[in-house]
């Protein structure tokens, strides 16, 4: 019923290899964007294979980096069929700012050191990986901190974690933030 002129989807497998295929059964051209781990850290041969079919089989092929597009173009994606927009930055929002300056306003004290993760708390996004790295570094480290901003279906596992690893009184979970308070 809506009768689109394109079907585009920002990720390669599964769900671009289902857009493609809708976009066949309805006889429109279809477009997919790797935006990262999809194309950068394909996880076994067999979905190699896939998302390599997917790539092919797009009409255009959008990345985020000219490395990724050239991994496109690798897989056997057409040069002229393949993008890279890169990804920008409003700098009008993420600028250079006092640092004593935002942790006043954030009440975070003058000494403590930061990590700060800004996403989705998703699998494959390296949640567990950070959190461990943290958790070996934080040991000999009183005065450090991570800050998951974000929210998402791993949020309690990211916790237990934390607790398991004992640095839950460390980390900070502020849930999403706009644009404006990441900044």
């Amino acid at each position: 019923r809506l009768r689109p002129d394109l079907v585009l989807n920002y990720w390669l497998h599964p769900e671009g290899s289902a857009a493609l295929r809708v976009a066949r059964a309805l006889g429109h051209p279809a477009m997919v964007a790797a935006r990262g781990s999809d194309l950068s850290h394909i996880p076994d041969a067999f979905a190699r294979r896939l998302v390599s079919k997917t790539l092919r089989g797009a009409d255009y092929v959008l990345t985020v980096s000219r490395e990724m597009r050239q991994r496109a173009i690798d897989m056997g994606v057409a040069p002229d069929h393949c993008a890279a927009i890169l990804n920008g930055c409003e700098s009008s929002v993420f600028r250079y700012r006092d640092q004593a300056e935002a942790r006043r306003e954030l009440q975070l004290p003058a000494d403590v050191r930061m990590v700060l993760y800004v996403g989705r708390f998703a699998e494959g996004k390296g949640t567990n990986e950070l959190l461990k790295a943290f958790a070996q570094v934080a040991g000999s480290s009183p005065d450090f901190r991570l800050a998951f901003a974000g929210s998402g279906p791993r949020r309690t596992q990211i916790e237990q974690l934390a607790r398991s690893l004992g640095v839950r009184d460390r980390l900070l979970l502020p849930g999403d933030q706009n644009r404006r308070q990441v900044a």
